[in-house]
Protein backbone atom coordinates (compact mmCIF):
# COMPACT_ATOMS: atom_id res chain seq x y z
CA UNK A 1 0.00 0.00 0.00
CA UNK A 2 1.57 3.52 -1.20
CA UNK A 3 2.05 6.35 1.66
CA UNK A 4 -0.28 9.21 1.67
CA UNK A 5 0.74 12.94 2.04
CA UNK A 6 -1.97 15.29 1.84
CA UNK A 7 -1.67 19.30 0.77
CA UNK A 8 -4.34 21.94 -0.41
CA UNK A 9 -3.81 21.31 -3.99
CA UNK A 10 -3.15 17.85 -4.55
CA UNK A 11 -2.34 14.59 -3.15
CA UNK A 12 1.85 13.20 -2.90
CA UNK A 13 1.87 9.24 -3.23
CA UNK A 14 4.91 7.49 -2.63
CA UNK A 15 4.73 5.00 -5.35
CA UNK A 16 7.96 2.57 -4.81
CA UNK A 17 8.88 -0.92 -5.29
CA UNK A 18 8.90 -1.60 -1.62
CA UNK A 19 5.52 -0.88 -1.77
CA UNK A 20 4.41 -3.09 -4.18
CA UNK A 21 5.50 -6.59 -5.94
CA UNK A 22 7.04 -7.01 -8.63
CA UNK A 23 5.38 -7.47 -12.21
CA UNK A 24 6.55 -10.42 -12.77
CA UNK A 25 8.64 -12.71 -10.15
CA UNK A 26 9.08 -9.92 -7.06
CA UNK A 27 13.27 -10.41 -7.86
CA UNK A 28 13.31 -7.83 -10.03
CA UNK A 29 12.45 -3.74 -9.02
CA UNK A 30 12.70 -2.69 -12.51
CA UNK A 31 9.11 -3.51 -13.12
CA UNK A 32 6.40 -3.17 -10.23
CA UNK A 33 2.73 -2.07 -9.70
CA UNK A 34 1.50 -0.16 -6.55
CA UNK A 35 -1.42 -0.54 -5.50
CA UNK A 36 -3.43 2.91 -4.12
CA UNK A 37 -5.88 1.66 -2.13
CA UNK A 38 -6.06 4.61 0.34
CA UNK A 39 -8.87 5.61 2.86
CA UNK A 40 -10.10 9.15 3.13
CA UNK A 41 -8.10 10.26 -0.17
CA UNK A 42 -10.21 11.02 -3.57
CA UNK A 43 -8.58 9.57 -6.13
CA UNK A 44 -11.12 8.75 -8.66
CA UNK A 45 -11.64 12.00 -11.03
CA UNK A 46 -7.14 12.02 -11.27
CA UNK A 47 -6.76 14.60 -14.46
CA UNK A 48 -3.01 14.72 -14.35
CA UNK A 49 -0.24 13.36 -12.53
CA UNK A 50 3.27 14.62 -12.32
CA UNK A 51 6.60 13.06 -10.90
CA UNK A 52 7.87 14.84 -8.11
CA UNK A 53 10.97 12.65 -7.31
CA UNK A 54 12.64 9.40 -8.70
CA UNK A 55 15.22 8.11 -6.86
CA UNK A 56 17.35 4.95 -7.48
CA UNK A 57 21.10 3.03 -6.84
CA UNK A 58 22.83 3.17 -10.59
CA UNK A 59 23.12 -0.48 -10.05
CA UNK A 60 23.40 -1.03 -14.05
CA UNK A 61 26.36 -2.58 -14.61
CA UNK A 62 28.59 -1.95 -18.53
CA UNK A 63 27.85 -5.20 -19.50
CA UNK A 64 24.77 -6.48 -18.75
CA UNK A 65 22.06 -8.89 -20.39
CA UNK A 66 21.51 -7.04 -23.64
CA UNK A 67 25.63 -6.58 -25.03
CA UNK A 68 27.53 -9.43 -23.30
CA UNK A 69 28.05 -11.82 -26.29
CA UNK A 70 29.46 -12.33 -29.78
CA UNK A 71 30.12 -14.46 -32.19
CA UNK A 72 33.48 -15.40 -33.73
CA UNK A 73 34.75 -17.67 -36.78
CA UNK A 74 38.44 -18.78 -37.29
CA UNK A 75 38.45 -21.80 -39.34
CA UNK A 76 41.51 -23.94 -39.13
CA UNK A 77 42.54 -22.66 -35.56
CA UNK A 78 39.39 -23.68 -33.63
CA UNK A 79 38.88 -27.19 -31.73
CA UNK A 80 38.04 -30.03 -34.42
CA UNK A 81 34.28 -29.95 -32.73
CA UNK A 82 34.22 -26.22 -33.42
CA UNK A 83 35.80 -25.92 -36.98
CA UNK A 84 33.65 -24.37 -39.63
CA UNK A 85 31.15 -23.62 -37.23
CA UNK A 86 30.68 -19.56 -36.07
CA UNK A 87 30.75 -19.87 -32.14
CA UNK A 88 28.63 -17.30 -29.54
CA UNK A 89 30.70 -16.30 -26.78
CA UNK A 90 28.77 -15.35 -23.63
CA UNK A 91 30.35 -12.73 -20.75
CA UNK A 92 29.47 -13.14 -17.36
CA UNK A 93 26.83 -9.68 -16.65
CA UNK A 94 29.11 -7.48 -14.77
CA UNK A 95 31.00 -3.81 -14.06
CA UNK A 96 34.04 -4.59 -15.87
CA UNK A 97 37.33 -2.10 -15.75
CA UNK A 98 39.22 -2.51 -19.09
CA UNK A 99 41.52 -5.15 -17.95
CA UNK A 100 39.19 -7.29 -16.22
CA UNK A 101 37.04 -7.32 -19.86
CA UNK A 102 40.10 -8.41 -21.79
CA UNK A 103 40.70 -11.40 -19.07
CA UNK A 104 37.33 -12.89 -19.25
CA UNK A 105 37.13 -12.37 -23.03
CA UNK A 106 40.74 -14.33 -23.45
CA UNK A 107 39.21 -16.78 -21.06
CA UNK A 108 36.15 -17.82 -22.80
CA UNK A 109 37.61 -17.74 -26.25
CA UNK A 110 40.43 -20.14 -25.15
CA UNK A 111 37.45 -22.50 -24.88
CA UNK A 112 36.81 -23.17 -28.70
CA UNK A 113 40.44 -22.28 -29.55
CA UNK A 114 42.67 -25.35 -30.97
CA UNK A 115 45.63 -23.21 -29.42
CA UNK A 116 44.79 -20.90 -26.58
CA UNK A 117 46.12 -17.55 -26.57
CA UNK A 118 46.06 -17.46 -30.43
CA UNK A 119 43.61 -15.02 -30.43
CA UNK A 120 43.00 -12.69 -27.98
CA UNK A 121 42.42 -9.00 -26.83
CA UNK A 122 45.00 -6.82 -24.41
CA UNK A 123 43.76 -3.48 -22.80
CA UNK A 124 46.75 -1.17 -23.73
CA UNK A 125 46.05 2.76 -23.51
CA UNK A 126 42.38 2.36 -23.26
CA UNK A 127 41.79 0.77 -26.03
CA UNK A 128 41.83 -2.58 -27.07
CA UNK A 129 44.46 -4.40 -29.34
CA UNK A 130 43.33 -7.85 -30.43
CA UNK A 131 46.12 -10.31 -31.67
CA UNK A 132 45.62 -13.62 -34.36
CA UNK A 133 48.66 -15.80 -33.78
CA UNK A 134 49.49 -17.39 -37.32
CA UNK A 135 50.45 -20.99 -36.30
CA UNK A 136 52.46 -21.47 -39.50
CA UNK A 137 50.65 -23.28 -41.57
CA UNK A 138 49.69 -21.63 -45.08
CA UNK A 139 45.76 -21.13 -45.90
CA UNK A 140 44.74 -19.65 -42.09
CA UNK A 141 42.10 -17.22 -42.92
CA UNK A 142 41.19 -14.26 -40.99
CA UNK A 143 39.59 -14.35 -37.58
CA UNK A 144 36.14 -12.51 -37.81
CA UNK A 145 34.01 -11.47 -34.89
CA UNK A 146 30.90 -9.65 -35.08
CA UNK A 147 28.20 -8.98 -32.67
CA UNK A 148 24.67 -7.08 -33.67
CA UNK A 149 24.30 -2.94 -33.75
CA UNK A 150 24.30 -1.07 -30.06
CA UNK A 151 26.09 -4.79 -28.86
CA UNK A 152 29.36 -6.27 -27.85
CA UNK A 153 31.78 -4.36 -29.49
CA UNK A 154 30.09 -1.26 -30.39
CA UNK A 155 30.97 -0.97 -26.45
CA UNK A 156 34.34 -2.26 -27.17
CA UNK A 157 35.27 0.61 -29.45
CA UNK A 158 32.77 1.56 -31.91
CA UNK A 159 32.31 -1.26 -34.43
CA UNK A 160 30.53 -4.21 -35.06
CA UNK A 161 32.88 -6.57 -37.29
CA UNK A 162 36.43 -7.17 -36.29
CA UNK A 163 38.80 -8.97 -38.96
CA UNK A 164 41.98 -10.15 -38.00
CA UNK A 165 44.47 -11.61 -40.40
CA UNK A 166 46.65 -14.43 -39.41
CA UNK A 167 50.10 -13.08 -37.35
CA UNK A 168 49.04 -9.64 -37.06
CA UNK A 169 47.06 -7.32 -34.54
CA UNK A 170 44.25 -4.59 -35.15
CA UNK A 171 44.07 -1.75 -32.39
CA UNK A 172 40.03 -1.19 -32.09
CA UNK A 173 39.60 2.61 -33.09
CA UNK A 174 37.87 4.39 -30.63
CA UNK A 175 38.31 4.14 -26.48
CA UNK A 176 35.19 2.15 -25.39
CA UNK A 177 32.46 2.91 -23.10
CA UNK A 178 32.88 1.22 -20.19
CA UNK A 179 30.17 3.69 -18.22
CA UNK A 180 27.22 1.74 -18.59
CA UNK A 181 23.81 3.05 -19.90
CA UNK A 182 23.69 7.00 -19.97
CA UNK A 183 19.74 7.34 -20.04
CA UNK A 184 16.89 5.33 -17.71
CA UNK A 185 13.61 5.55 -18.94
CA UNK A 186 10.75 5.58 -16.40
CA UNK A 187 7.78 3.69 -18.78
CA UNK A 188 4.10 3.80 -17.13
CA UNK A 189 0.94 2.24 -19.16
CA UNK A 190 -1.20 3.42 -16.70
CA UNK A 191 -0.17 7.21 -16.27
CA UNK A 192 1.55 8.21 -19.99
CA UNK A 193 -0.13 8.08 -23.03
CA UNK A 194 1.78 6.37 -26.13
CA UNK A 195 4.05 9.51 -26.38
CA UNK A 196 7.11 8.39 -27.77
CA UNK A 197 7.93 6.85 -30.74
CA UNK A 198 11.37 4.72 -31.85
CA UNK A 199 12.95 4.30 -35.11
CA UNK A 200 11.14 1.48 -35.72
CA UNK A 201 7.60 3.08 -35.57
CA UNK A 202 6.53 1.53 -31.95
CA UNK A 203 4.94 3.66 -29.30
CA UNK A 204 6.23 3.98 -26.10
CA UNK A 205 4.68 5.06 -22.65
CA UNK A 206 7.38 7.38 -21.32
CA UNK A 207 6.54 8.82 -17.62
CA UNK A 208 10.06 10.49 -17.80
CA UNK A 209 13.64 10.47 -18.37
CA UNK A 210 16.60 10.24 -15.75
CA UNK A 211 20.15 10.76 -17.28
CA UNK A 212 23.23 9.16 -15.38
CA UNK A 213 25.52 11.39 -16.81
CA UNK A 214 28.38 11.76 -14.50
CA UNK A 215 27.09 9.29 -11.97
CA UNK A 216 29.70 6.64 -10.60
CA UNK A 217 28.54 3.00 -10.86
CA UNK A 218 26.62 2.09 -7.26
CA UNK A 219 25.64 6.24 -6.39
CA UNK A 220 22.20 7.05 -6.11
CA UNK A 221 20.16 9.13 -8.61
CA UNK A 222 17.63 10.87 -7.50
CA UNK A 223 15.89 12.97 -10.56
CA UNK A 224 13.80 16.68 -8.84
CA UNK A 225 10.98 18.36 -10.92
CA UNK A 226 10.83 20.83 -8.83
CA UNK A 227 7.56 21.17 -9.45
CA UNK A 228 8.04 23.38 -12.91
CA UNK A 229 5.61 20.61 -13.96
CA UNK A 230 7.34 20.34 -17.42
CA UNK A 231 6.42 16.76 -17.06
CA UNK A 232 3.08 16.28 -16.47
CA UNK A 233 1.26 13.55 -17.75
CA UNK A 234 -2.04 13.61 -18.45
CA UNK A 235 -4.81 11.45 -18.84
CA UNK A 236 -6.75 10.64 -21.71
CA UNK A 237 -9.70 11.04 -19.58
CA UNK A 238 -10.61 11.25 -15.74
CA UNK A 239 -10.60 7.81 -14.79
CA UNK A 240 -10.33 5.91 -11.43
CA UNK A 241 -6.86 5.68 -9.86
CA UNK A 242 -6.13 2.13 -8.11
CA UNK A 243 -2.74 0.74 -9.39
CA UNK A 244 0.43 2.26 -11.17
CA UNK A 245 3.00 0.03 -12.93
CA UNK A 246 6.27 1.50 -13.50
CA UNK A 247 9.12 0.23 -15.35
CA UNK A 248 12.57 1.21 -16.04
CA UNK A 249 14.60 0.76 -19.69
CA UNK A 250 17.48 2.02 -21.29
CA UNK A 251 17.31 3.94 -24.44
CA UNK A 252 16.30 1.54 -26.58
CA UNK A 253 13.57 0.47 -24.16
CA UNK A 254 15.00 -2.45 -22.64
CA UNK A 255 14.08 -3.94 -19.36
CA UNK A 256 17.07 -2.96 -16.82
CA UNK A 257 17.56 -5.22 -14.01
CA UNK A 258 17.22 -3.71 -10.45
CA UNK A 259 18.15 -6.20 -7.70
CA UNK A 260 15.12 -6.18 -5.05
CA UNK A 261 17.78 -5.04 -2.63
CA UNK A 262 17.93 -1.42 -4.33
CA UNK A 263 14.10 0.03 -4.38
CA UNK A 264 13.03 2.18 -6.71
CA UNK A 265 11.45 5.25 -5.01
CA UNK A 266 9.04 7.53 -7.45
CA UNK A 267 6.70 10.63 -5.70
CA UNK A 268 3.83 11.32 -8.14
CA UNK A 269 1.83 14.22 -7.43
CA UNK A 270 -2.06 14.10 -8.22
CA UNK A 271 -4.19 16.03 -9.41
CA UNK A 272 -8.10 15.62 -9.36
CA UNK A 273 -11.38 17.53 -10.26
CA UNK A 274 -12.86 19.34 -8.03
Amino acid sequence: MSKVFQSHKSVLLDCSSDNGPSAATNTDNSSFVVSLQNPGHELTRVVKCVPKTITFTNIFPNIDQHHNTFTFFADGNMKPQYTGTTVTVSLPIGQYTGDRLATVINEQLNVYLLVEGSISVDWVDARYVWTYDDPGEAGYPPAVITSPLHGFLSVLGGVTELSIPPASTVTMPYSPNLGGPKHVYVLSRRLAPSNLYAATGRSYHVLDVVTLANTVYGATVTKDTSDLHVVDVDYRKPEELSTIDFQLTDSLFRPLFVPPNHPVHVIMKIYHAK
